[in-house]
C-alpha cells in the first residue's frame, strides 16, 4: 500500500503547525525517505526469494539464472559418482557459481558444471573430502584483424598573388585525406562569405583526387575589395565509398 508520508503526518499536526513554512520544512526533511523505502523494499523481495530458493532441481535452475543473467540446466545423474549436471550457456564467475550450487544443494550430492567449451568436476571420496578436478580448453583459429576503412577529409583556403584586376582576390583550396584514395573523387567544396557591403555569399568551387593521392588544390576567385570568410563545408564526394573505403565529409 502506498502512503503519501507528507500528507500523513499533515493530517496529524495540529492545525496552529499547519503553516508553508513549516510545511516545507517537513517536506526538506523526508526527501530521503522515500528513497530509502525504495531501497528496503528491493532488499526485502531479494531477502525473501533467497530465503525461499531451495535444492529442487526448478527453483535451483530459477536461482542461477536470476543470479548470472544466464540460462542454466539442470540434469540429474545416475550418482555414480556424480550426482548431477549443470550446464550454463553464457559467462559466468566461476567461483560465485560453485559457491551458490553449494549453498543451496544438499548435503552430500557431488555435481559437475559445465560452462561452455570450460568442464568443472567436483566429486566426493567417501563423502567426506571434496576433491575437485578442473579442466580447461582455449582455442584460436584464424585470427582476423580489422581494417580501418574509413577516410576523413580536411580543407585550408589560403590567398595567392592576384594577377588579374585589382579588386580581384585568387585564393587557393586545398584537400588533404587521412589516406590515399582508391579512386579518383571529386568533392565539391562550399565557401560561404561576406562582401565590403555586409551581405552573404556562396563561392562554390570542386577538388579532384586522382587515385593514390592524398592532397589536391582548386582555384577560388572573388571580385571584390574586401572579402571575409566564414568557414568551407564539404557538399558532396563523387562517389562517396567504393569497395575499399567509406569517403566522409566530417
Amino acid at each position: 500500500m502506498r502512503v503519501d508520508l507528507l500528507k500523513f503526518i499533515q493530517d496529524w499536526l495540529f492545525s496552529m503547525f499547519r503553516k508553508p513554512g513549516i510545511i516545507e520544512f517537513i517536506r526538506s526533511l523526508l526527501l530521503e525517505v522515500p528513497k530509502a523505502h525504495n531501497s528496503f523494499e528491493l532488499f526485502s523481495y531479494d531477502a525473501k526469494y533467497k530465503a525461499n530458493a531451495n535444492a529442487s532441481v526448478i527453483s535451483l535452475e530459477h536461482h542461477i539464472n536470476r543470479e548470472f543473467d544466464v540460462k542454466a540446466k539442470i540434469t540429474e545423474l545416475d550418482g555414480k559418482p556424480i550426482d548431477f549436471l549443470v550446464t550454463v550457456t553464457g559467462t559466468v564467475d566461476e567461483v560465485r557459481l560453485r559457491s551458490l550450487i553449494d549453498k543451496y544443494k544438499l548435503a552430500g550430492k557431488s555435481y559437475v558444471f559445465k560452462i561452455g567449451e570450460v568442464i568443472y568436476t567436483a566429486g566426493f571420496i567417501n563423502f567426506e573430502c571434496e576433491n575437485i578436478i578442473e579442466a580447461y580448453t582455449v582455442e584460436f583459429n584464424d585470427h582476423v584483424c580489422e581494417e580501418d576503412n574509413e577516410v576523413y577529409f580536411t580543407v585550408t583556403i589560403l590567398p595567392t598573388e592576384n594577377s588579374g584586376a585589382a579588386n580581384e582576390h585568387k585564393w587557393q583550396v586545398k584537400v588533404n585525406s587521412t589516406k590515399p584514395v582508391r579512386g579518383d573523387l571529386r568533392l565539391d567544396i562550399w565557401v560561404p562569405f561576406i562582401y565590403s557591403d555586409g551581405q552573404d555569399r556562396l563561392a562554390i568551387t570542386s577538388v579532384f583526387l586522382s587515385s593514390g593521392e592524398n592532397e589536391a588544390y582548386a582555384d577560388l576567385s572573388l571580385y571584390e575589395t574586401e572579402v571575409t570568410f566564414l568557414g568551407w563545408e564539404i557538399h558532396s564526394i563523387t562517389p562517396n565509398h567504393d569497395s575499399y573505403y567509406n569517403y566522409n565529409k566530417n
